[in-house]
C-alpha cells in the first residue's frame, strides 16, 4: 500500500497523509506492504542534473516511520550535494527500509524493487548500510534502476573497498595540505564505525603506521580489529 507521494509544485500534504511537508524534495514515497512486512521510504531531492542516485539503507528505527522519514530526507539532500560537488550528471536520492527482523528478506527487497521501479528511473538505488550486493541482485531481478550488483549478475561488486580507498586518499591529501606531508606514521587518527568502509579504512591506516582509535556499536568487532590490526578502542 502506498501511503503517499508528494511532488514539487503540489501544495504541502497534511500530516495525516504520511508525507513530510518539505518543498525542497521533488518526490517522497512511503510504501508499506503487509504481505511482506516491508516498510520503506524513498526520497528524491533533486533531478536537475540527472536521475537521483543513492543507496538503500536497512536499519532499525526505534521511532518507526517518522524517524525513518526524517533520516531519508536528510540523506537524499546530502546525496544531491555530493553528486554536484563531484561534477556528476546525477541528482540526489535515498531509500531507507525499517529493519525489524520480521518476514522474508528476499520478499521485502522484491517489494522494494517494485516501489523503485514505479518511479520510472527517477531514482536509482544502490548498496548502503545494512544492504549487500546480494540484495541488489534481488532488486535487479525486478527493476533495471539499481547499481552495485554482484559480478556474477553483471555488476561491479561491493563498492565499499573503493569508497574506503577514496576516503583514504582524501585523508592523505588533507594531511599533505595541512602539514606538508601525507605520511600517517605516528599520527593518531579516529575512525567512527568499523563497517564495510570504516573497517577497511582503519586497517589501511594501521598498516601504514598510524595509531587508529576506533569505535563501533559492536564491541566484539572493535576487539577483533584490535587483535587483527592493532587499533585502539
Amino acid at each position: 500500500m502506498t501511503i503517499g507521494v508528494r511532488s514539487r509544485g503540489l501544495p504541502p500534504a497534511s500530516p495525516a497523509s504520511g508525507i513530510h511537508a518539505d518543498a525542497g524534495h521533488e518526490h517522497v514515497v512511503i510504501r508499506q506492504d503487509p504481505a511482506t512486512g516491508m516498510r520503506l521510504a524513498i526520497a528524491v531531492h533533486s533531478t536537475v542534473l540527472g536521475p537521483a542516485l543513492g543507496g538503500l539503507r536497512l536499519r532499525a528505527y526505534p521511532g518507526g516511520m517518522p524517524e525513518a522519514l526524517a533520516d531519508v530526507l536528510d540523506l537524499a539532500r546530502t546525496m544531491t550535494l555530493k553528486a554536484s560537488a563531484a561534477g556528476l550528471d546525477l541528482g540526489g536520492g535515498k531509500a531507507v527500509m525499517i529493519d525489524d527482523g520480521r518476514g522474508s528478506r528476499r520478499r521485502r527487497f522484491e517489494a522494494a524493487a517494485d516501489a523503485i521501479d514505479a518511479l520510472g528511473g527517477t531514482y536509482i538505488t544502490a548498496e548502503d548500510i545494512g544492504t549487500t550486493t546480494a540484495d541488489m541482485d534481488v532488486i535487479a531481478s525486478r527493476t533495471p534502476f539499481v547499481v552495485g550488483r554482484s559480478s556474477a549478475c553483471g555488476g561491479a561488486g561491493d563498492p565499499s573497498p573503493t569508497t574506503a580507498a577514496t576516503v583514504h586518499r582524501a585523508l592523505l591529501r588533507a594531511l599533505d595540505v595541512a602539514f606538508g606531508t601525507a605520511d600517517v606514521e605516528g599520527r593518531r587518527i579516529g575512525v567512527v564505525g568499523l563497517g564495510k568502509v570504516g573497517g577497511v579504512l582503519a586497517a589501511r591506516l594501521a598498516a601504514s603506521g598510524a595509531t587508529v582509535i576506533a569505535t563501533d556499536l559492536d564491541a566484539e568487532r572493535v576487539d577483533r580489529y584490535a587483535d587483527e590490526h592493532g587499533v585502539e578502542p
